[in-house]
């Protein structure tokens, strides 16, 4: 885990975020995360601010 984590080193505008499920098909697993983690970096991208996950709790 934290030389997953570690990979945030490499940008400036980075975040991490952590499926439920140990599976590599995450976007098949929780595809909410995946939507979220999308969507976070096209705000990012159209706004100019940091990435900034957002986690839904439903």
């Amino acid at each position: 885990m934290q030389r997953q984590r570690g990979l945030l080193t490499l940008s400036g505008n980075s975040a991490f975020a952590m499926s439920d499920f140990p599976v590599h098909e995450i976007h098949m697993a929780q595809p909410d995360l995946a939507v979220s983690a999308i969507r976070a970096v096209l705000q990012s991208v159209k706004t100019g601010n940091k990435v900034k996950l957002i986690h839904n709790e439903q």
